[in-house]
């Protein structure tokens, strides 16, 4: 660990802590999922962003990372846990945007803003058929959980659902752009996901 914090010492006096800290930052923008969030409806200026990235970069330490990918394990400093970052996200960015950013980075509400916005809808419009998406899959996820349903009585759940989902959806896309949506492709998940057919 003595070795380690010498390291770091070391390159920050060599090239100062501002170089450090960007090597930090493109590092974290390279391997992670933050690159392209803010083409999703997420809004920030460019001092909130890299705000971001600085308090994400607590869970990455890169000199740790040199000896630990050399097989000295034993080296590795205390780690931030994904929770810690994702509270002090939350708390730096507020309920609102934070919330944004959760959704920007989900490869589900990617596909229905980037559909939404290439027909004229407007993010609130994604956001809701997100929504009912999420709600459909936990709803979901219990019905087939739940042991004591019948096949019957699963059927007619997933069906109710499935009418519930594609009723949600056609309210905010309107119903020209919802058959486009199925006929594109865009929509295959609402098919492939929930299914109807009896097990």
């Amino acid at each position: 660990r003595d070795l380690r914090d010498r390291m770091e010492k070391d390159v920050t006096t060599l090239i100062g802590s501002p170089a450090v800290e960007e090597i930090y930052l493109r590092t974290l923008l390279a391997q992670g999922d933050d690159a392209g969030v803010m083409q999703y409806g997420l809004n920030l200026s460019g001092t909130e962003f890299r705000n971001l990235l600085k308090i994400k970069s607590a869970a990455m330490d890169i000199f740790t990372m040199l000896f630990t990918e050399a097989g000295f394990e034993d080296m590795a400093g205390e780690k931030v846990s994904e929770e810690q970052i994702e509270t002090a996200l939350a708390q730096y960015l507020g309920t609102e945007k934070y919330e944004d950013y959760a959704r920007a980075k989900d490869d589900r509400f990617q596909d229905i803003y980037t559909f939404a916005t290439e027909h004229g809808l407007a993010k609130k419009e994604a956001i809701a058929v997100f929504n009912a998406r999420d709600r459909a899959e936990t709803e979901l996820e219990r019905i087939e959980a739940d042991k004591s349903l019948s096949a019957e009585e699963q059927f007619l759940l997933r069906a109710a659902l499935k009418t519930r989902l594609e009723s949600d959806i056609r309210k905010h896309f309107g119903p020209n752009i919802v058959r486009e949506y199925h006929a594109d492709g865009a929509g295959e998940w609402v098919e492939e996901f929930i299914t109807v057919e009896e097990k």
